[in-house]
């Protein structure tokens, strides 16, 4: 922490620190159909999934076998898929993270880190808290969204920022931003800082 005069005034300032960082790995992923109203699993006759020896038909990722996990990079991670051609444009599709290259382990019914889709207008979506969404492995259950929009390792922030699915080729791509997570002592004092900045000016 440093003092800093300016304008005939002194403040702390703190200089912003970040968080331990870890590596995060695409680690998993399905897609489903989707009820483009409010995110729900729509219950369609098939589902895709890159877990190794899966059940459920192949969703290809980047054009690599089932079970590839991808390193993400800070920044934006694009990614394209392969499911069947001549489906609808309406899937969602779940997403799984791990902080090493293993596959996401499950269990079954595991929920999704992220889930994401296109809304009725269009529009990227997550689905609210409480939406049931479709889950890890083959004909596993639905469950209850947890309704969040980015998720955390290690200092590290993952979020969807993309995706799109043309359903007459079975093509799709999604882009996944990653960035660091601001240490929150860091934040905290730089918090203080400004509000003892502003209280002094209006002195």
């Amino acid at each position: 922490m440093r003092r800093i005069i300016h304008g005939g005034l002194m403040v702390l300032a703190a200089s912003v620190s970040l968080a331990a960082q870890a590596d995060i790995y695409l680690t998993s992923a399905n897609a489903w159909i989707v009820n483009p109203n409010n995110g729900s699993n729509a219950g369609g006759a098939w589902e895709f999934e890159n877990i190794p020896n899966g059940v459920s038909a192949e969703m290809k990722i980047n054009n690599t076998p089932r079970g590839t996990t991808f390193l993400l990079q800070p920044g934006n991670n694009l990614f394209t898929f392969q499911i069947w051609a001549n489906v609808t444009n309406d899937h969602a599709i779940g997403l799984w993270f791990g902080d090493n290259a293993n596959h996401f382990p499950g269990p079954n019914g595991a929920m999704p880190h992220l889930v994401v889709y296109r809304d009725t207008q269009n529009q990227l979506a997550f689905p609210a808290q409480g939406v049931f969404v479709n889950t890890w492995g083959g004909f596993s259950p639905d469950g209850p969204y947890h309704g969040e929009t980015s998720f955390t390792i290690g200092g590290m922030t993952a979020t969807v920022t993309e995706y799109s699915l043309n359903g007459l080729s079975g093509v799709g791509t999604f882009t996944i931003r990653v960035g660091d997570v601001p240490a929150p002592g860091a934040l905290a004092l730089l918090t203080g800082a400004g509000l003892l900045a502003r209280g002094r000016r209006r002195a």
